[in-house]
Protein backbone atom coordinates (compact mmCIF):
# COMPACT_ATOMS: atom_id res chain seq x y z
CA UNK A 1 0.00 0.00 0.00
CA UNK A 2 1.26 3.56 -1.34
CA UNK A 3 1.60 6.37 0.78
CA UNK A 4 -1.83 7.95 -1.16
CA UNK A 5 -3.57 5.03 -0.55
CA UNK A 6 -2.97 4.89 3.46
CA UNK A 7 -4.11 8.19 3.72
CA UNK A 8 -7.09 7.71 1.81
CA UNK A 9 -8.09 3.98 3.92
CA UNK A 10 -7.17 6.48 7.23
CA UNK A 11 -9.71 8.75 5.93
CA UNK A 12 -12.41 6.98 5.19
CA UNK A 13 -13.97 6.06 8.86
CA UNK A 14 -13.54 9.24 11.10
CA UNK A 15 -15.24 11.10 13.83
CA UNK A 16 -15.86 14.65 14.02
CA UNK A 17 -12.56 15.60 16.24
CA UNK A 18 -10.33 13.69 13.29
CA UNK A 19 -12.53 15.71 11.01
CA UNK A 20 -11.72 19.23 12.25
CA UNK A 21 -8.08 18.22 12.85
CA UNK A 22 -7.90 17.26 9.06
CA UNK A 23 -9.85 20.10 7.60
CA UNK A 24 -8.50 22.67 10.05
CA UNK A 25 -12.66 23.59 10.18
CA UNK A 26 -13.67 23.86 14.31
CA UNK A 27 -15.76 20.83 15.10
CA UNK A 28 -18.47 23.10 15.82
CA UNK A 29 -18.48 24.96 12.41
CA UNK A 30 -18.91 21.13 11.08
CA UNK A 31 -21.84 21.34 12.78
CA UNK A 32 -23.38 24.31 11.44
CA UNK A 33 -22.53 22.85 7.73
CA UNK A 34 -24.66 20.04 8.27
CA UNK A 35 -27.18 21.37 9.90
CA UNK A 36 -27.33 24.23 7.49
CA UNK A 37 -25.94 23.59 4.12
CA UNK A 38 -26.03 19.70 4.19
CA UNK A 39 -22.40 19.23 3.39
CA UNK A 40 -20.67 17.74 6.73
CA UNK A 41 -21.02 14.21 7.87
CA UNK A 42 -21.77 10.95 5.30
CA UNK A 43 -23.80 9.00 8.06
CA UNK A 44 -24.28 8.48 11.98
CA UNK A 45 -22.98 5.30 13.98
CA UNK A 46 -25.08 3.41 15.96
CA UNK A 47 -24.53 5.70 18.66
CA UNK A 48 -24.99 8.45 16.83
CA UNK A 49 -21.52 9.41 16.40
CA UNK A 50 -21.09 11.47 12.96
CA UNK A 51 -18.81 9.67 10.62
CA UNK A 52 -16.88 11.07 8.12
CA UNK A 53 -15.05 9.41 4.51
CA UNK A 54 -13.04 10.66 2.56
CA UNK A 55 -15.90 12.83 0.43
CA UNK A 56 -17.03 14.63 3.16
CA UNK A 57 -13.73 15.41 4.09
CA UNK A 58 -12.58 16.63 0.40
CA UNK A 59 -15.74 18.26 0.62
CA UNK A 60 -15.90 20.21 3.97
CA UNK A 61 -11.87 21.06 2.84
CA UNK A 62 -13.57 22.60 -0.56
CA UNK A 63 -16.00 24.73 1.06
CA UNK A 64 -13.87 26.25 3.93
CA UNK A 65 -11.51 27.04 0.79
CA UNK A 66 -14.68 29.17 -0.99
CA UNK A 67 -15.07 30.57 1.54
CA UNK A 68 -11.45 31.81 2.48
CA UNK A 69 -12.10 33.49 -0.78
CA UNK A 70 -14.81 35.66 -0.20
CA UNK A 71 -17.79 33.18 -0.64
CA UNK A 72 -20.82 33.37 1.60
CA UNK A 73 -21.14 30.05 3.23
CA UNK A 74 -24.84 29.42 1.60
CA UNK A 75 -23.30 29.94 -1.96
CA UNK A 76 -20.03 27.84 -0.75
CA UNK A 77 -22.32 24.65 0.02
CA UNK A 78 -24.06 25.28 -3.35
CA UNK A 79 -21.08 24.88 -5.34
CA UNK A 80 -19.42 21.92 -3.68
CA UNK A 81 -22.77 20.45 -3.38
CA UNK A 82 -23.27 20.92 -7.06
CA UNK A 83 -19.45 19.66 -7.65
CA UNK A 84 -20.32 16.69 -5.88
CA UNK A 85 -23.46 15.48 -7.08
CA UNK A 86 -22.49 16.44 -10.91
CA UNK A 87 -18.69 16.70 -11.73
CA UNK A 88 -17.76 19.74 -13.70
CA UNK A 89 -21.03 21.84 -12.30
CA UNK A 90 -20.24 24.83 -11.34
CA UNK A 91 -22.44 27.62 -9.51
CA UNK A 92 -20.46 30.88 -9.95
CA UNK A 93 -20.77 33.79 -7.89
CA UNK A 94 -22.92 36.38 -9.81
CA UNK A 95 -20.49 38.26 -12.66
CA UNK A 96 -23.15 41.07 -12.50
CA UNK A 97 -21.07 42.39 -9.19
CA UNK A 98 -17.99 44.06 -8.97
CA UNK A 99 -16.35 47.02 -7.39
CA UNK A 100 -17.25 49.49 -9.21
CA UNK A 101 -21.56 48.31 -9.36
CA UNK A 102 -21.57 46.67 -6.51
CA UNK A 103 -23.32 49.29 -4.52
CA UNK A 104 -26.18 50.17 -6.98
CA UNK A 105 -26.90 46.76 -7.49
CA UNK A 106 -27.60 45.95 -4.60
CA UNK A 107 -28.67 48.69 -2.23
CA UNK A 108 -32.13 49.17 -3.54
CA UNK A 109 -33.05 45.96 -2.99
CA UNK A 110 -31.38 45.66 0.49
CA UNK A 111 -34.03 48.70 1.70
CA UNK A 112 -36.26 47.17 -0.40
CA UNK A 113 -36.30 43.96 1.62
CA UNK A 114 -36.26 45.47 4.84
CA UNK A 115 -39.13 47.42 4.21
CA UNK A 116 -41.10 45.08 2.94
CA UNK A 117 -39.81 42.71 6.63
CA UNK A 118 -39.01 40.31 3.54
CA UNK A 119 -36.17 37.25 4.84
CA UNK A 120 -35.63 35.18 1.49
CA UNK A 121 -34.94 38.35 -0.20
CA UNK A 122 -32.57 40.10 2.08
CA UNK A 123 -30.62 36.56 2.25
CA UNK A 124 -30.58 36.48 -0.93
CA UNK A 125 -29.06 40.59 -1.21
CA UNK A 126 -26.62 39.28 1.61
CA UNK A 127 -25.66 36.52 -0.11
CA UNK A 128 -24.73 38.21 -3.39
CA UNK A 129 -22.94 40.98 -1.25
CA UNK A 130 -20.40 38.79 0.57
CA UNK A 131 -19.72 36.43 -2.76
CA UNK A 132 -18.74 39.69 -4.62
CA UNK A 133 -15.31 39.66 -3.04
CA UNK A 134 -13.49 39.38 0.01
CA UNK A 135 -15.39 39.70 3.68
CA UNK A 136 -13.06 42.79 4.31
CA UNK A 137 -14.16 44.01 0.78
CA UNK A 138 -17.32 43.70 1.08
CA UNK A 139 -17.78 45.25 4.67
CA UNK A 140 -15.63 48.19 3.65
CA UNK A 141 -17.14 48.95 0.35
CA UNK A 142 -20.53 47.87 0.29
CA UNK A 143 -21.89 46.68 4.19
CA UNK A 144 -20.69 49.88 6.10
CA UNK A 145 -22.00 52.53 3.10
CA UNK A 146 -24.83 50.88 3.94
CA UNK A 147 -25.56 50.83 7.33
CA UNK A 148 -24.61 54.35 7.15
CA UNK A 149 -27.16 55.22 4.94
CA UNK A 150 -29.71 53.35 6.78
CA UNK A 151 -29.06 55.01 10.29
CA UNK A 152 -29.51 58.41 8.04
CA UNK A 153 -33.04 57.26 6.73
CA UNK A 154 -33.72 56.33 10.40
CA UNK A 155 -32.71 59.54 11.77
CA UNK A 156 -34.44 61.31 9.35
CA UNK A 157 -37.43 59.25 9.90
CA UNK A 158 -37.50 57.13 6.86
CA UNK A 159 -37.67 53.89 8.24
CA UNK A 160 -39.54 52.86 10.67
CA UNK A 161 -37.35 50.63 14.19
CA UNK A 162 -39.03 47.93 13.16
CA UNK A 163 -36.97 47.62 9.89
CA UNK A 164 -34.25 49.05 11.56
CA UNK A 165 -34.03 46.08 13.65
CA UNK A 166 -34.99 43.66 10.69
CA UNK A 167 -31.88 44.91 9.10
CA UNK A 168 -29.33 44.81 11.87
CA UNK A 169 -30.30 41.54 13.55
CA UNK A 170 -30.05 39.88 9.70
CA UNK A 171 -26.53 41.52 9.38
CA UNK A 172 -25.47 39.92 12.94
CA UNK A 173 -26.71 36.37 12.08
CA UNK A 174 -24.50 36.97 9.16
CA UNK A 175 -21.55 38.10 10.82
CA UNK A 176 -21.75 35.50 13.31
CA UNK A 177 -21.95 32.95 10.15
CA UNK A 178 -18.99 34.93 9.55
CA UNK A 179 -17.33 34.32 12.64
CA UNK A 180 -17.57 30.65 12.88
CA UNK A 181 -16.92 29.73 9.06
CA UNK A 182 -13.49 31.47 9.93
CA UNK A 183 -12.51 28.94 12.04
CA UNK A 184 -10.22 29.47 15.36
CA UNK A 185 -6.67 28.98 15.30
CA UNK A 186 -5.68 27.80 18.44
CA UNK A 187 -1.53 28.47 17.87
CA UNK A 188 -2.19 32.27 16.49
CA UNK A 189 -1.92 35.52 18.09
CA UNK A 190 -4.12 35.93 21.16
CA UNK A 191 -6.33 39.25 20.72
CA UNK A 192 -9.44 40.20 22.89
CA UNK A 193 -11.82 42.33 20.96
CA UNK A 194 -15.04 43.99 21.97
CA UNK A 195 -16.81 47.21 23.44
CA UNK A 196 -16.75 48.78 26.51
CA UNK A 197 -19.20 49.39 29.12
CA UNK A 198 -22.21 50.67 28.07
CA UNK A 199 -21.45 50.70 24.03
CA UNK A 200 -24.62 49.43 22.64
CA UNK A 201 -22.44 49.02 18.78
CA UNK A 202 -21.18 45.22 18.10
CA UNK A 203 -21.15 44.95 14.12
CA UNK A 204 -17.98 46.86 14.02
CA UNK A 205 -16.40 45.05 16.45
CA UNK A 206 -18.00 41.60 15.25
CA UNK A 207 -16.62 42.07 11.72
CA UNK A 208 -12.87 42.96 12.99
CA UNK A 209 -12.88 40.34 14.81
CA UNK A 210 -13.75 38.29 11.89
CA UNK A 211 -11.22 39.50 9.98
CA UNK A 212 -8.54 38.80 13.01
CA UNK A 213 -9.56 35.42 12.72
CA UNK A 214 -9.12 35.13 8.99
CA UNK A 215 -5.42 36.33 9.36
CA UNK A 216 -4.65 33.56 11.51
CA UNK A 217 -5.26 35.16 14.87
CA UNK A 218 -7.15 33.32 18.18
CA UNK A 219 -9.75 35.69 18.91
CA UNK A 220 -11.56 36.17 22.36
CA UNK A 221 -14.79 38.06 21.18
CA UNK A 222 -16.35 39.43 24.03
CA UNK A 223 -18.70 41.75 22.40
CA UNK A 224 -20.23 44.44 23.76
CA UNK A 225 -20.93 46.70 27.25
CA UNK A 226 -17.57 44.73 28.75
CA UNK A 227 -16.87 47.06 31.73
CA UNK A 228 -12.89 47.43 32.58
CA UNK A 229 -12.34 45.08 35.19
CA UNK A 230 -13.60 42.37 32.94
CA UNK A 231 -11.06 43.58 30.26
CA UNK A 232 -8.27 42.75 32.13
CA UNK A 233 -9.63 39.41 33.94
CA UNK A 234 -10.02 37.96 29.98
CA UNK A 235 -6.39 39.37 29.52
CA UNK A 236 -5.33 37.52 32.46
CA UNK A 237 -7.37 34.36 31.65
CA UNK A 238 -6.67 33.99 27.59
CA UNK A 239 -2.90 35.17 28.28
CA UNK A 240 -3.66 37.82 25.19
CA UNK A 241 -1.47 39.66 23.57
CA UNK A 242 -3.54 42.37 22.67
CA UNK A 243 -6.53 43.87 23.12
CA UNK A 244 -9.22 45.76 20.39
CA UNK A 245 -11.82 48.19 21.91
CA UNK A 246 -14.23 49.33 19.72
CA UNK A 247 -15.34 53.01 19.99
CA UNK A 248 -17.76 53.95 17.74
CA UNK A 249 -19.54 56.70 19.13
CA UNK A 250 -18.88 59.74 20.96
CA UNK A 251 -20.96 58.50 23.87
CA UNK A 252 -18.20 55.69 24.29
CA UNK A 253 -15.29 57.45 24.44
CA UNK A 254 -15.71 57.47 28.74
CA UNK A 255 -15.97 53.95 28.83
CA UNK A 256 -13.20 53.08 26.65
CA UNK A 257 -10.61 55.45 28.40
CA UNK A 258 -11.03 53.22 31.61
CA UNK A 259 -10.78 50.59 30.14
CA UNK A 260 -7.40 51.61 28.10
CA UNK A 261 -6.35 53.30 32.09
CA UNK A 262 -6.89 49.64 33.46
CA UNK A 263 -5.51 47.53 31.08
CA UNK A 264 -2.19 50.01 31.31
CA UNK A 265 -1.85 49.84 34.78
CA UNK A 266 -2.45 46.33 35.02
CA UNK A 267 0.13 45.38 31.92
CA UNK A 268 2.13 47.49 30.25
CA UNK A 269 3.48 45.32 28.16
CA UNK A 270 -0.10 44.35 26.43
CA UNK A 271 -0.48 45.77 23.51
CA UNK A 272 -3.69 48.13 23.44
CA UNK A 273 -5.67 49.19 19.98
CA UNK A 274 -8.47 51.25 19.48
CA UNK A 275 -10.81 51.56 16.86
CA UNK A 276 -13.95 53.39 15.35
CA UNK A 277 -15.49 56.57 14.62
CA UNK A 278 -14.59 57.77 18.20
CA UNK A 279 -11.05 56.04 18.82
CA UNK A 280 -8.84 59.34 18.15
CA UNK A 281 -10.23 60.76 21.30
CA UNK A 282 -8.90 57.80 23.40
CA UNK A 283 -5.31 58.14 25.37
CA UNK A 284 -2.78 55.67 25.97
CA UNK A 285 -3.41 53.00 23.22
CA UNK A 286 -0.41 51.66 21.42
CA UNK A 287 -2.27 51.84 18.16
CA UNK A 288 -5.21 53.76 16.98
CA UNK A 289 -7.05 52.31 13.72
CA UNK A 290 -8.08 55.06 11.30
CA UNK A 291 -8.30 52.72 8.45
CA UNK A 292 -10.84 50.76 6.77
CA UNK A 293 -11.15 47.14 7.49
CA UNK A 294 -8.85 45.99 4.94
CA UNK A 295 -6.45 47.88 5.57
CA UNK A 296 -6.64 48.17 9.54
CA UNK A 297 -6.44 44.37 9.62
CA UNK A 298 -3.63 43.77 7.61
CA UNK A 299 -1.66 46.45 9.06
CA UNK A 300 -2.04 44.26 12.14
CA UNK A 301 -1.69 41.48 11.18
CA UNK A 302 2.29 42.25 9.96
CA UNK A 303 2.47 44.15 13.66
CA UNK A 304 1.50 41.30 15.72
CA UNK A 305 2.73 38.60 14.18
Amino acid sequence: MDREQGLSYAWQMVLIKRASELTGVPEATLRIWERRYGVGATRRSDSGYRIYDTSAIFTITQMKRLIEQGWSAQLAADEVLARLSSPGAKVTKPDSINAENLPDALRARFFHAIEALDSQLLTRVLDEAFASGSFEFVVDHWLTPTLSELGRRWTAGETDIASEHFASNSIMRRLGNAYESAGQSNEGTRIVIGAPSGSKHEMGALAFAVAMRRHGFHVVFLGIDVPADSWVEACHRHQARAVAISVPMPSDIESAQKCVDALRLDNASTIIIVGGGSAYAVEGSDVTLTGNLTTSSEMLAKLLN
